[in-house]
C-alpha cells in the first residue's frame, strides 16, 4: 500500500482516538455472565516484540512486563504498527479463545460490507378487519414510546391487537443462552419488533401489542402469523449505522442479534441462512480469513464462540488502512470518555486515545482496538484473557494498551 494511504489511515485514527466525548452510559451489568468451561491451556509465547531502534530499553522492558502479567491467565493477542502493517508482538494468536463481545467486531464489520450505512428496517400497522390491527415486525427492536403514540395513533378504534413476528424464521433463543438471562438483562427471545427498555421481557413482541393495545382501549391482543391487509402506517428504525454505534457502544446484545438477523436476511430473504453463517459469508467474500473462528451468535453471549486474536487484529488493520471499513472505527468506545469504556483508563496515558470494543464474561476479559502513540503510530490490537479474574485482567489490558500510547 502507498505509504501516503498509511500516512492518512494514521491521521483518520487519531483524529478519532480524541473525538467528542459524548455522555453516554458507562460498563453495562449485560457485559458479565457465569459461564462453565474447560480447564485453562497453557499458552506458551510465540515471539516477543520487535522494538523499533530509537525505543529506550526500560519503555521495552515495562512493555514486556506488562504482557508477562499474570492477571492475563491465559492470554492471547497480537499488536500491529498500522503505519507499516508489521506484527510487532503476537502470542498464541492463532490460537482460538473465548472472545466474549469483541465477537461484535464481526458482527459490526459484515453489517457495514453488507448494508448501506442508511439501511433502516420496518414496523407496519396493517387493517386486518374492522375490529383488529395487526402490528407487522420487521427488525426494529428499538421502539420508542413516540413510535408506540405513532402506531397507536394510526390503529385507530380497535377491539383487538395482534402481533406478527414472522420475519424472523430462527429460533428466537439460541440453545447456549440461559433463560435466567432475560431478567437480568443480557438478552431477549429475538423477535422483530421489541419496545426500547432494559431489562427485556420474555415476550417482547407481546408486549408491544398490549402497549398498544392500551393506548387504543382495545380489549384483547396477542400473536399472529399472518399480517395480510391494508397497511395503515408504516415507521422506520434508527439508520444502521446509529444502531451499530449503539451496539458497540453499550454492547448491546439484543441490538447485535437483530443487526445479526438483518445481515441474514440481506444474504438469503427467504431465511433459510442462519445469522452466524450468513457473517461468516460476508467477511469471506471480503478477503477475511476466518480459520480458526467458530461464530455461533451475533453477540458474542454464547460460550461456544471462538475467535483468534489475528482474525480480529486483522479486521481492524482493514479498518484502519482500507475505506471498506474505515467507518468500523467510529463505532468503537473511546477511552475514558464513551461507553463501555466510559470509566476506564481513567488519568493513563490511554485516556482519550485508545478506541476498543471490550468483552467481558466471567473468567473473560478482551480488548480490541486502536492507539496512536506520541509519535503518531497507530497500533491496532487485538488482546483476549481466558480463566482470569474479570477485573484485574481487565485492569492489565488497560495498563498494556495504555503503554502503547
Amino acid at each position: 500500500m502507498a505509504s501516503s494511504k498509511w500516512w492518512a489511515a494514521s491521521v483518520v485514527v487519531a483524529i478519532v482516538g480524541v473525538g467528542s466525548i459524548a455522555g453516554y452510559a458507562g460498563f453495562k451489568a449485560a457485559e458479565q455472565k457465569a459461564i462453565q468451561h474447560d480447564a485453562p491451556a497453557s499458552l506458551p509465547v510465540v515471539h516477543q516484540l520487535v522494538h523499533k531502534a530509537d525505543n529506550k530499553g526500560e519503555q521495552a522492558h515495562n512493555l514486556e512486563s506488562l504482557i508477562q502479567n499474570p492477571a492475563l491467565g491465559s492470554f492471547v493477542g497480537r499488536i500491529t504498527n498500522a503505519s507499516t502493517g508489521e506484527t510487532v508482538w503476537s502470542q498464541e494468536d492463532n490460537t482460538p479463545a473465548r472472545p466474549a463481545s469483541t465477537m461484535k467486531v464481526l458482527t459490526a464489520a459484515a453489517a457495514l460490507l453488507k448494508l448501506p450505512h442508511d439501511h433502516t428496517v420496518e414496523t407496519a400497522v396493517v387493517k386486518q378487519n374492522e375490529q383488529t390491527v395487526v402490528i407487522r415486525g420487521g427488525g426494529d427492536v428499538q421502539l420508542t414510546e413516540e413510535n408506540l403514540n405513532t402506531l397507536a395513533e394510526a390503529a385507530g378504534d380497535v377491539d383487538q391487537v395482534l402481533v406478527d413476528t414472522s420475519a424472523w424464521k430462527w429460533e428466537p433463543m439460541h440453545p447456549a443462552w440461559h433463560p435466567e438471562d432475560i431478567p437480568a438483562g443480557f438478552i431477549a427471545p429475538m423477535e422483530p419488533v421489541m419496545l426500547d427498555q432494559s431489562p427485556r421481557s420474555a415476550t417482547p413482541g407481546l408486549d408491544v401489542a398490549k402497549a398498544i393495545a392500551d393506548r387504543v382501549g382495545a380489549t384483547s391482543f396477542g400473536y399472529t402469523t399472518s399480517s395480510e391487509g391494508e397497511v395503515l402506517k408504516t415507521i422506520q428504525s434508527k439508520p444502521l449505522f446509529d444502531r451499530l454505534h449503539f451496539m458497540m457502544l453499550e454492547s448491546d446484545n439484543i441490538v447485535a442479534e437483530s443487526i445479526g438477523r438483518e445481515v441474514a436476511l440481506a444474504v438469503d430473504s427467504s431465511g433459510k441462512v442462519d445469522p452466524p453463517t450468513a457473517i461468516t459469508q460476508v467477511l469471506k467474500e471480503h478477503g477475511i480469513n476466518l480459520d480458526g473462528v467458530r461464530i455461533e451468535d451475533s453477540s458474542g453471549l454464547s460460550e461456544g464462540n471462538l475467535l483468534t486474536a489475528k482474525v480480529l487484529d486483522n479486521i481492524l488493520l482493514k479498518a484502519v488502512t482500507s475505506d471498506q471499513l474505515r467507518d468500523l472505527l467510529y463505532t468503537l468506545p473511546i477511552a475514558g470518555g464513551t461507553g463501555t469504556l466510559k470509566t476506564r483508563f481513567n488519568d493513563t496515558e490511554g485516556e482519550g486515545w485508545v478506541r476498543a470494543k471490550t468483552g467481558t464474561l466471567t473468567d473473560t476479559s478482551s480488548l480490541a482496538g486502536t492507539v496512536t502513540s506520541r509519535d503518531g503510530v497507530v497500533y491496532t490490537f487485538a488482546l483476549i484473557s481466558n480463566e482470569s479474574d474479570v477485573l484485574s485482567a481487565r485492569e492489565a489490558l488497560d495498563a498494556l494498551t495504555s503503554a502503547l500510547r
